[in-house]
C-alpha cells in the first residue's frame, strides 16, 4: 500500500515523520487534494519521477518532464491533456528541490 499525504500538509511542511518513513520505504506516494476544484472541470494527471535511477527510468523521467513542462498527459496516461489550457496550472519553477531533481530539472 502506498502512503497517502494531504497536499495541505506538504505545503505547510507538516508531513508526519511516520508518513515520511513510509515514503522512504515505498518510494512513492499518493498526494490527496493537489488541485483546486474548478467548476465543470477536473484532472487526473500525475507526473511521477522514476526511481531507482537507471537508463530505462532516465528515458521515462525525460518523457514525464517534457509532458509536465508542456502541460500534456504523460505517455502512460490517456491523452486527455487537461492542463494545456489551465492558466494557473502548476509550473516547473514551483517545484521544490526534490521534485526538480526527480524530474531531472536540476
Amino acid at each position: 500500500m502506498w502512503p497517502v499525504i494531504d497536499y495541505a500538509d506538504i505545503a505547510a511542511g507538516s508531513v508526519s515523520a511516520d508518513a515520511l518513513e513510509q515514503l522512504r520505504r515505498r518510494g512513492c506516494l499518493v498526494v490527496r487534494g493537489p488541485l483546486r476544484p474548478r467548476a465543470g472541470a477536473w484532472g487526473n494527471v500525475m507526473y511521477i519521477p522514476a526511481a531507482p535511477w537507471c537508463p530505462r527510468n532516465e528515458i521515462y523521467a525525460d518523457s514525464v518532464r517534457q509532458a509536465f513542462v508542456a502541460g500534456t498527459s504523460p505517455s502512460d496516461f490517456p491523452e486527455e491533456h487537461y492542463e494545456r489550457t489551465w492558466p494557473d496550472r502548476f509550473q516547473p519553477d514551483q517545484l521544490n528541490q526534490t521534485g526538480r531533481r526527480g524530474l531531472g530539472l536540476d
